[in-house]
């Protein structure tokens, strides 16, 4: 390539054989190095290592050359596939025959000439071994402090790293306890005595006969299967030895150098340090306050102008989705960055709103919040927010009275999601954070702060498409709902600020309740709307099976939608009706001297009582249409797929006050005190399994039902009524002398469970 001497490198270290010969580098030289031919190709900086040895190939390109390009190499195929611009990928075929020359080449015995450039490691003077190739190309954890040299043994060439930052006593403490083990410390491959391959093989059961695999991270797990999460993260092979402030650190190294010991590891000195407050781990700092992003990465985009071009916007957008944990609802302050990147748009333009939300952006970035790690046992927080084209989350844990973030999410909704109403969008919410942080919602009890009414919503029997399928694969998770409440972090209330409208003084939202009742030859029936201020809406239509009149029908109409608003644990309602008389009557003003209707008016003065704040308002008709046009659907008898309607068989006075006698030991109680209040008993040992049980049950009017993939809902029964329904049904008339299985089955078939 008629490249000068001059621009090497200096590069410690040689490269080792697999028969562990050593070859000698020379040193090392970053070229630019363009992949594939116009117009798809991809250029990088690559570094590559100098060596005087006799080889068949010019270059070798290893893992952090494939790496750097995210290629991907199919020997059979001969071919490597690299991804370009636009998410399209482009493929570099090989020569076969170039390919079997080499090969043969490489076969033929070498004749040595003057004086070999091949070390062997058994000579006399050992150099230092480069045990961790991959260091020089790819992030290690490294100390955010400056550190220093001790010598472990008498060899001055035989050292580690500690921190600068401990008082004497610990320093000499942790000095003399790193001599006592430096034996677990491996300065050529050489000492390095290997672990048995029971520990570090693995098979799958499909074949017996089969290869066994190995994967370094499941070796890892098994040898610090006590202590990950505990005093040691583990990564592949980068470790992370922590210890809580207070306790004396060489007491956890001691508990991990002990297991290393007992599966025969080492450590490569010249990549511990020991002693240190913090330091970068998988692209993060690690410090005793928390989790901290990279400033490296932070001040990249604080030092970026203006973007003037679409592959500067990419960047941007790049640098951003790897602190997206550390930034709150980024998607909502990203969504002009992307408007500049759709195809659409003819001609480049940065807008003011681009120009202001890239310096929102740098604000934060100028100090990013702290996140923290959850605790073991302790429940995890997260907030719901929403708007027009994204929806977020945080997930936050609570200490001393303290709200600390863990974790943010957020997504920019695309196509039919930019349509789901605004509760549904609210779920898909949930059900996203769910799916990003499922390791946390596995692992903790997840509290979600919210004033929308998502558990009611989610754990309705009359669910169907999405909302069915979302509540049964949330249903796996330990997942409690409260009321949002204060907010004591400045992230939080930041977070919550930019994504939802200002609360209201009042604790709960306000609802509206618009009913209309209808009654003519063709039969009767009743409209209801429920809605409040932040866009949730709710329409039914009830249709009467028994003749009533237009007074009948309002009253009706009232009754169900505040039924309705109860089930949904409503407080303040408004509720607007187009009859003077039912209103005036409602509100005391009006006399009440139809019998009948003196029975309606008392089960409506009934139900008043179950909410905090209520008006009953009377509104001309034009101001009531829409739920005037679900009152005449209804006496049509006609069925839409897209509405909800059902049928009021007889009416509201007629029913009787049936008081259920719950048995306490009954097997339906703990699964009712679940689905009512959502808490599981204390007597439930096993929590999980409690929960996936309950997905399968519902609550009816007051009464369990089993559901079913293909059968309609199953009535639960206790002993008492087992008994009874099997003795109907093999003693009775209709009795058969009918197997067991073939009984549950017809009992099945009957609708009880």
């Amino acid at each position: 390539m008629k490249l000068s001497n001059n621009i090497l490198q200096p590069y410690l270290g040689d490269l080792v054989g697999f028969s562990g010969e050593r070859v000698p580098v020379l040193g090392s030289v970053w070229l630019q190095t363009t992949l594939g031919e116009q117009p798809l190709y991809k250029t990088q900086d690559i570094q590559y290592l100098v060596v005087d040895c006799f080889s068949p190939y010019n270059v070798i390109l290893g893992r952090p050359f494939l790496n750097r390009f995210a290629a991907i190499v199919s020997t059979v195929h001969l071919c490597v596939k690299f991804p370009v611009q636009d998410n399209v990928v482009a493929t570099v075929h090989g020569d076969l025959q170039e390919a079997r020359q080499c090969y043969n080449t490489s076969l033929k015995p070498i004749k040595k000439t003057g004086q070999s450039q091949i070390n062997s490691i058994k000579s006399e003077n050992i150099v230092p071994a480069e045990l961790d190739p991959r260091a020089d190309f790819e992030d290690r954890p490294m100390p955010n402090e400056e550190l220093t040299k001790i010598s472990l043994t008498g060899d001055p060439m035989k050292f580690t790293f500690v921190g600068t930052s401990m008082s004497t006593e610990e320093r000499k403490s942790l000095e003399s306890f790193l001599r006592q083990n430096a034996d677990l410390f491996a300065w050529t491959s050489a000492d390095m005595p290997g672990i048995d391959p029971s520990v570090i093989t693995h098979k799958l059961n499909i074949n017996p006969a089969a290869r066994p695999g190995a994967t370094y991270q499941r070796l890892m797990n098994k040898i610090f299967e006590q202590q990950i999460g505990r005093n040691i993260e583990v990564y592949v092979d980068d470790m992370v030895a922590k210890t809580k402030l207070g306790d004396p650190h060489i007491q956890d190294l001691a508990e991990i150098f002990e297991q290393i010991r007992r599966y025969k590891m080492r450590l490569n000195p010249e990549k511990c340090a020991f002693g240190v407050q913090g330091g970068k781990f998988l692209g993060f700092i690690l410090t005793s306050r928390g989790i901290e992003a990279n400033p490296e990465k932070c001040q990249a985009i604080l030092d970026m102008k203006s973007p003037s071009t679409i592959k500067e916007v990419q960047r941007l957008t790049g640098r951003l989705a790897a602190l997206s944990r550390f930034l709150p609802c980024l998607a909502p302050k990203s969504l002009n960055f992307f408007q500049c990147l759709k195809k659409s748009a003819k001609h480049f333009e940065w807008n003011q709103n681009c120009e202001m939300a890239f310096t929102n952006l740098k604000e934060i970035l100028s100090k990013p919040p702290v996140l923290q790690k959850p605790k073991l046992g302790k429940p995890l927080y997260i907030y719901l927010s929403i708007t027009d084209s994204a929806i977020s989350s945080a997930l936050v844990i609570e200490t001393d009275k303290n709200q600390q973030p863990v974790y943010f999410v957020s997504k920019s909704l695309q196509n039919a999601e930019l349509c789901y109403p605004t509760l549904e969008k609210v779920a898909l919410a949930l059900v996203f954070s769910s799916r990003r942080l499922r390791p946390y919602f596995q692992s903790h009890t997840i509290i979600v702060k919210t004033g929308q009414p998502l558990r009611q919503v989610l754990s309705k029997p009359e669910l169907a498409g999405r909302l069915i399928k979302w509540a049964i694969e949330l249903s796996e998770f330990d997942i409690q709902y409260q009321p949002r409440g204060s907010i004591k972090s400045q992230h939080l209330i930041d977070f919550v600020a930019e994504l939802t409208e200002p609360c209201s003084v009042t604790p709960s939202p306000k609802w509206s309740l618009f009913v209309d009742g209808a009654s003519n030859p063709h039969g009767a029936g009743a409209g209801m709307l429920l809605k409040n201020s932040e866009g949730i809406a709710l329409e039914h239509s009830l249709r009467f099976s028994f003749k009533a009149s237009n007074n009948q029908g309002e009253y009706e109409a009232l009754i169900a939608g505040l039924r309705l608003a109860a089930d949904l644990h409503v407080d303040n309602l408004k509720v607007y009706c187009d009859s003077l008389l039912v209103v005036q009557q409602v509100n005391h003003s009006f006399q009440t001297k139809d019998p009948i209707l003196l029975k309606y008016l008392d089960i409506v003065q009934q139900l008043l009582k179950d909410f905090s704040k209520i008006e009953v308002i009377h509104i001309p008709r034009e101001q009531n249409h829409r739920a005037d046009v679900l009152s005449k659907l209804a006496t049509t008898q006609a069925h839409t797929a897209t509405l909800l309607q059902s049928t009021l068989d007889k009416p509201s006075i007629d029913a009787f006050n049936i008081l259920n006698i719950v048995n306490k030991d009954s097997w339906q109680q703990s699964y009712i005190q679940y689905l009512r209040f959502g808490s599981i008993p204390e007597e439930i040992e096993d929590k999980n399994k409690f929960r996936r049980r309950a997905s399968f049950f519902t609550l009816l009017n007051n009464t369990l039902y089993r559901r079913g993939y293909s059968r309609p809902l199953l009535k639960c029964l206790d002993r008492p009524e087992a008994d009874l329904v099997l003795s109907e049904a093999h003693e009775g008339i209709c009795g058969i002398h009918s197997g067991a299985r073939s009984l549950a089955q017809k009992i099945l078939r009957a609708g009880f469970y």
